[in-house]
């Protein structure tokens, strides 16, 4: 027989025990913050017309314009009482950054007008650009349902930060706490045509090493170069399904995904490893300027020498100069580390 006061002691412990994982249970409910929304940038929903306020009011773009890239954006209107601060929270996150964060910060104005926007003054000397979406559909389409109201994307068009109210100074360290995460040197979102008419996204890379170039196949000296060397470098890896190599057209009219599998008999590709991709001009620019940090929208890199060499995380590892045999070198020793 079990002594009383044993018992007392079991059944003690057993509630002490039961009470913490209720416990934890509790305040990880609580605390803990759900799977973020992934946005389909293809939805007609995200495709709303955007007016530039500091440009050419007839070019207009639309959300899915801005794909690949991590966004800031910020909803307002002239007529919201509260926008005026939150402006000004948003310039000073801008001017802190002085355009070294990868984040691309907007502002849309919803439900509004040119003149009402014009006589309130809200963005007379704004730091980033603003837009104008007439209708407010696409405030819905992302679930914004009061003004003013700040959304943090990701790449990948996650949203991972959401504030549906007016800025405080906590909000403003978490903002920029969320940025300075999403600053490092990833490679965005994409989705390019390959030379066998597949989409190749960079999920499709997920978990691998690779290096990509950007060539054009009428190119007369550098893009063969490059190739070549790209093809030293599949001979090293054959068989190596850790391994990718990724050479991106700038010129896609001319590309043909025909015109690409010539260029790439010449070269003797393995397709299986080495990937020749084509798209949107704008797709291609977007990723060699705000992905590969390739010159800048004005005036990219789109004839570079350089390889880039990405790791497994989608992080880009380095840089390496096709003509110099010293860099080249190095490129093949930083691949087989990160192989290993």
């Amino acid at each position: 027989m079990v002594p009383m006061n044993s018992q007392k002691t079991v059944l003690i412990n057993v509630l002490i025990f039961a009470a913490i994982i209720v416990g934890f249970l509790v305040v990880n409910f609580f605390t803990s913050e759900p799977a973020p929304k992934i946005l389909s940038f293809e939805s007609a929903g995200l495709q709303v017309p955007l007016k530039p306020l500091n440009g050419d009011l007839s070019k207009t773009t639309s959300l899915k314009d801005f794909r690949g890239q991590s966004l800031l954006i910020h909803f307002w209107a002239s007529w919201c009482e509260a926008c005026a601060s939150d402006q000004k929270a948003i310039d000073q996150i801008v001017n802190s950054y002085h355009g070294h964060s990868s984040v691309k910060i907007i502002g849309i104005a919803g439900s509004d007008t040119v003149k009402a926007i014009d006589q309130s003054g809200l963005i007379k000397n704004s730091a980033y650009p603003q837009f104008l979406e007439e209708t407010g559909n696409l405030a819905l389409a992302l679930g914004v349902k009061s003004l003013p109201q700040t959304l943090l994307i990701d790449a990948k068009g996650r949203v991972v930060m959401q504030i549906p109210r007016p800025f405080d100074a906590h909000q403003v360290d978490l903002l920029e706490t969320r940025m300075n995460a999403m600053t490092e040197n990833r490679v965005p979102a994409f989705a390019l045509e390959t030379s066998l008419g597949k989409t190749l996204n960079e999920t499709s890379l997920d978990n691998k090493v690779w290096v990509a170039d950007f060539i054009f196949t009428s190119c007369p000296d550098m893009c063969p170069m490059l190739t070549s060397k790209m093809h030293v470098l599949q001979e090293e890896h054959k068989n190596d399904d850790r391994f990718k190599l990724v050479s991106i057209t700038v010129d896609p009219d001319t590309d043909t995904p025909e015109v690409l599998r010539a260029y790439q008999k010449k070269f003797k590709v393995d397709s299986d490893q080495w990937y020749f991709l084509r798209g949107n001009i704008k797709a291609i620019e977007n990723l060699l300027v705000n992905g590969f940090k390739l010159g800048t929208v004005d005036q990219p890199e789109l004839h570079s020498g350089k390889f880039i060499l990405v790791d497994q995380s989608s992080k880009i590892s380095g840089y390496y100069d096709a003509e110099s045999s010293e860099s080249f070198g190095k490129l093949k020793t930083e691949i087989t580390k990160l192989l290993k």
